[in-house]
């Protein structure tokens, strides 16, 4: 999940001054807002659909299958995010040093995590008393034990199956990107450095893909999706791409032909997606890579249409209208805590409909319509009530 202040928020605390810093004073990137805020809706309506959506549904509920890729736009728009003010600076160096950096992660992440954290591990303790679990799935969710809650509370519980989706199943990603956050400016960072935007995203994917193929597929880790790592320094070569003063980044951002490039990869990612929209675990690391490649791309073709003067600009169409539209930019502002909190409402509300006896079908689109609504308040009020005030506290500069 890609967990970071609105881009308002990014530019404005990067403003450096002089020549340089007038010629990187550049408009709000609105469109990442909107890809982030759209894709956690998208996650939202994926797991609001459920697993199996009564059969005569299945043509409404097919376009909702994909929500795992979403996760894999989480993760690219992060390193983005993160490298933007580290592309545009002189120096190339994190501002405030390690220190600073893990302060202002910890800051985005820790308040609203621990917040909904601590409701979902409430809400199974008093589930496992009063509530059976249905399935397999629901089981795993209310597994209340030692092992769950140290490591859910250190964000390790992505690094084992039986505690990865206890208490709130979404949140596996967040300890996966929270460890990505180490890499960042030990190893990834380095790369650029020293080999720029391409060294920087093949050391991250040689770093994320080396254990599926090094290691026994017994014990390769693969249901921790190493390979994010990969399309977070996907993500950090597109900011680089878009937003440097290298000359190395300048002639990859005017020579390429970015668009080309977009459309070439989504149309394999399409292809390889759709072929299996739910494989096994191992079997998305090549789609999975290439949604970070398109990702990536689709973020040098949207940010040159950003700066571009107005008069001469492309044909952003549909695309460029969703993503800058006001609910899209609204659901960005809460995206994290939409992405948090989502799946403890929608639990809720199918414990709701199963005392009721609801029919599946009616069940079905009351989780998609009044589901999907209930989590997307919640995620405003949690926002509201912890992240903006840990937000506030930043420094101003």
């Amino acid at each position: 999940m890609c967990q970071n202040a609105p881009m308002s928020q990014v530019h404005a605390r990067d403003k450096p001054v002089g020549e340089a810093g007038r010629a990187a004073a550049r408009p709000r990137l609105a469109h990442v807002d909107g890809l982030r805020g759209l894709a956690a809706l998208y996650v939202t309506l994926y797991h609001a659909a459920g697993d199996a959506p009564p059969p005569a549904l299945r043509v409404i509920a097919w376009p909702l299958q994909f929500g795992h890729y979403a996760v894999g736009l989480f993760i690219v728009l992060s390193g983005y995010c993160l490298m933007l003010p580290v592309a545009r600076s002189r120096n190339g160096r994190i501002e405030g040093g390690i220190a600073g950096y893990a302060a202002r992660r910890a800051r985005r992440i820790l308040p609203a995590y621990y917040s909904v954290l601590l409701v979902a591990m409430a809400a199974v303790a008093v589930a496992r008393l009063r509530y059976a679990p249905a399935t397999a799935e629901e089981a795993d969710v209310l597994r209340l034990t030692p092992g769950t809650v140290v490591s859910h509370l250190l964000l390790l519980h992505n690094l084992s199956p039986r505690w990865a989706t206890a208490f709130d199943p979404p949140m596996w990603s967040i300890a996966a990107e929270w460890q990505i956050y180490a890499l960042f400016p030990m190893l990834l960072l380095p790369a650029w450095r020293r080999f720029g935007a391409p060294g920087a995203a093949l050391a991250g994917v040689a770093l994320g893909v080396a254990p599926h193929l090094l290691v026994p597929a017994r014990a390769n880790f693969d249901f921790t999706f190493p390979w994010y790592a990969g399309l977070f320094a996907l993500g950090m070569a597109a900011a680089s791409i878009a937003h440097s003063a290298r000359l190395a980044d300048i002639r990859l951002r005017e020579r390429v032909p970015w668009r080309a490039v977009t459309l070439a990869i989504g149309l394999v990612f399409l292809a390889v997606a759709t072929r299996d929209p739910d494989p096994p675990v191992g079997r998305y690391l090549a789609p999975d890579l290439l949604l970070g490649g398109f990702a990536a791309s689709l973020l040098v073709v949207l940010a040159a249409e950003t700066d571009a003067p107005r008069r001469n600009r492309g044909p952003s169409g549909m695309l460029s209208a969703l993503l800058h539209s006001r609910p899209a930019l609204s659901l960005g502002v809460c995206s994290y805590c939409l992405y948090v909190v989502h799946a403890p409402v929608l639990w809720a509300l199918g414990v709701a409909l199963d005392a009721v006896h609801c029919s599946q079908t009616a069940a079905f689109f009351i989780r998609i319509g009044l589901g999907s609504e209930l989590a997307v308040a919640a995620a405003f009020a949690v926002s509201l009530a912890v992240e903006r005030p840990f937000l506030a506290q930043r420094r101003p500069r």
